[in-house]
């Protein structure tokens, strides 16, 4: 349906063609080009366009002109331009038939706050959106926002950080950043665990089976266990002297042998009655006796001269050149004085190794325990040395580094390498070929980053007559005779004891069994062996007199047998 303005116009243009001069007619062209270029043109710009030109003939085609132009400059005028309402949150547009629409919409807006994000357009109004989220996830600033500038950040320093390196400590903020912290130490004072740095999980602590101290001296070879030092081989304190009770010092490693009770024992020599424990040892009283010859009268001194005369023992001190052993393997070049073993110069025991204490046991001679002492590993680029496993070492972080060669720890368990210009040690596989200074264990392997002592090295040379040990500097086995009790396997001696590295007892097993019948004898194996003589073998004893008129006695399985008494009948009745 057409409009009041379109039927306006319509009409105008039909009308204009009808008049009778040409000026209207001229208007009437000028109206239709217009119409037909501005289809859109409003009623009040076409009568501005239409020229009609006052006639002053009553005609009443003229007036009915004028009234239509007036028609159309009375609807309502509008434009695009007019209809900008200015609000973001209204569609407009102009209708030609009612004018302006202004119509809320929802589009996105801006509510001319920078701390706001996603505004939108509601009830003809722009509101606010979400507030921004302006944390930057640095700890190293304060984030804070703006309603004109937005998002502001400024520095915390010296705020604590992280900056996520596991082997540092005490880092702080600088200039927005988290800059670099000390160095962690991760030695937790214990010989049995291994401490690493892991720069994503920090300080590790493996248990390892390293060499240790239990804090007794009267143990030795102690190992580590469950992150533990465990005690290892007992000092054997035992001197098979039952008149001594034997114990070992826990501060030195020393044993201790005091004098016991007196108490029955045995000396071990034939010609002794009523032995008993004196001052630590065993002695009796002389018997029936003496000595046969100097080997029964040996006096287990090796600074003494023993003999025999006339069935009796005498001794002879000795001195220099005669050498001895004063049974302390601390000393070295002891010597016979005055019948006397006199100690030597004291023994030597420093390996020239910081990181080992030296001392010396008397049942035992030198050791060299691992310590854990500071030193110096003379590395510039190493901090926090210590002594560890008997090597010195630092954390080799305290210098930047360039190059994993840079950062060798001396230490052949761990591979080191060269991460970010910082050194960084990892444990190297388990079961490496290692050296851990100590020349008494063999095939020494590494474990968690240590070396762990292999087998120990075997001294012993099977003789119970010298104590066998193993110098921990040179790997060699040392050996030194002893003057221990021991069994020389003669079952025809007593008293065997160690002298000058060979067991030997005294050749004085008595095997006379008092009986004429039995030729006595001994076997180095079985002993004493009394085997019957034949029988009617002639034989003496005291239950055998020979009596007159009596045949002699005979031995018969194995004892002598009185002889029978002789017929003297010479079978003459005259006699008698």
């Amino acid at each position: 349906m057409l409009g009041r303005k379109s039927i306006g116009v319509l009409a105008l243009l039909w009308i204009l063609p009808h008049c009778g001069d040409d000026a209207t007619l001229k208007a009437s062209a000028t109206a239709q080009a217009d119409v037909t270029a501005d289809g859109n043109l409003q009623g009040a710009e076409i009568a501005g366009k239409v020229d009609v030109a006052p006639t002053t003939d009553a005609d009443p085609d003229a007036v009915v002109a004028v009234d239509a132009a007036a028609e159309v400059d009375s609807q309502p005028a509008c434009t695009e331009a007019s209809c900008d309402d200015q609000n973001p949150c209204t569609d407009d547009k102009c209708e030609p038939a009612t004018g302006c629409i202004n119509t809320n919409n929802t589009a996105v807006c801006t509510d001319d706050n920078a701390c706001t994000d996603k505004d939108a357009c509601k009830d003809g109004k722009c509101v606010a959106g979400a507030p921004i989220n302006c944390d930057d996830k640095n700890v190293c600033t304060t984030d804070s926002c703006d309603s004109k500038a937005g998002c502001v950040k400024v520095a915390s320093d010296p705020a604590p950080c992280d900056d996520g390196d596991g082997c540092t400590t005490g880092e702080t903020c600088k200039d927005t950043k988290c800059g670099s912290g000390a160095a962690l130490t991760c030695d937790d004072q214990n010989p049995c665990t291994d401490d690493t740095c892991d720069v994503k999980t920090g300080c590790a602590h493996a248990n390892n089976a390293a060499a240790c101290s239990d804090s007794n001296a009267c143990t030795t070879s102690d190992l580590c266990g469950n992150g533990k030092c465990a005690a290892g081989v007992a000092v054997a304190c035992v001197d098979e002297n039952p008149c001594t009770s034997d114990s070992c010092d826990k501060g030195t490693g020393n044993c201790v042998f005091l004098a016991g009770a007196s108490t029955a024992c045995d000396d071990a020599d034939p010609c002794t009655k009523d032995d008993k424990c004196q001052a630590g040892s065993c002695a009796g009283t002389p018997g029936a006796c003496g000595c046969q010859d100097s080997v029964g009268c040996d006096d287990k001194n090796p600074c003494t001269a023993d003999t025999c005369a006339n069935n009796a023992c005498s001794s002879a001190p000795l001195s220099a050149p005669a050498t001895c052993s004063d049974d302390n393997a601390c000393t070295e070049g002891d010597g016979c004085l005055d019948g006397k073993c006199a100690a030597g110069k004291a023994k030597s025991c420093d390996d020239a190794n910081p990181c080992t204490d030296d001392s010396c046991l008397a049942n035992l001679g030198c050791t060299n325990s691992n310590s854990a002492a500071a030193c110096d590993d003379g590395n510039a680029c190493t901090a926090n040395d210590k002594c560890k496993l008997g090597k010195c070492g630092g954390d080799i972080s305290a210098c930047a580094c360039k190059a994993d060669s840079e950062c060798d720890d001396k230490n052949a368990c761990t591979d080191d390498a060269c991460v970010a210009g910082k050194c960084a040690s990892k444990p190297a596989g388990n079961g490496k070929a290692c050296d851990d200074g100590n020349g008494c264990s063999e095939a020494d392997t590494c474990q968690n980053g240590g070396c762990v002592p292999g087998k120990p090295l075997v001294c012993d040379d099977k003789n119970p007559c010298t104590d066998d040990s193993c110098d921990p500097k040179t790997g060699k086995c040392a050996v030194t005779t002893n003057g221990a009790p021991c069994k020389d396997s003669n079952a025809c001696t007593q008293g065997d004891s160690c002298k000058a590295g060979t067991c030997a007892g005294v050749a004085n097993v008595k095997c006379d069994d008092q009986n004429p019948c039995t030729a006595d004898s001994c076997d180095k194996a079985k002993g004493c062996e009394n085997e019957n003589l034949a029988t009617g073998t002639v034989c003496t004893a005291a239950s055998c007199v020979v009596l007159d008129y009596t045949t002699a006695a005979t031995c018969a399985a194995g004892m002598c047998v009185q002889g029978v008494k002789s017929s003297c009948d010479d079978s003459n009745v005259c006699t008698d």
